[in-house]
């Protein structure tokens, strides 16, 4: 599966990632986007520099369930991959009308 954004292909939409650590079960993602249209640009461009999402490991659960779980909130699917050793799929969900943010699922192979 490649990227999608906003429902198309977009294979250009990549980004640089820095990880942290920071307590039990809390990590710090840095995202650093290209220019490309992506979720993490379109973000960067509307509100700057900030928090983009709030991230949740799904295990147990299948990823499209988890989407449709979230479609029935009134969420919307506004970009989607693979990790980058394809271990894994990640989607954004846009909650910004009830929650104002964005709603990452995370889905390990491992």
């Amino acid at each position: 599966m490649q990227t999608e954004y906003m429902g198309a292909p977009a294979p250009e939409a990549n980004s640089l990632l820095a990880f942290f650590d920071v307590g039990p079960g809390l990590q710090l993602e840095l995202i650093q986007p290209n220019e490309a249209s992506s979720t993490w640009r379109n973000y960067l461009n509307e509100h700057g520099e900030g928090i983009h999402h709030v991230a949740f490991n799904i295990q147990g659960m299948k990823m499209p369930e988890a989407v449709k779980r979230c479609e029935e909130f009134g969420m919307t699917l506004e970009q989607k991959g693979e990790y980058g050793d394809a271990s894994g799929r990640y989607v954004y969900m846009n909650a910004y009308k009830d929650l104002k943010c964005i709603i990452e699922l995370l889905e390990s192979d491992k």
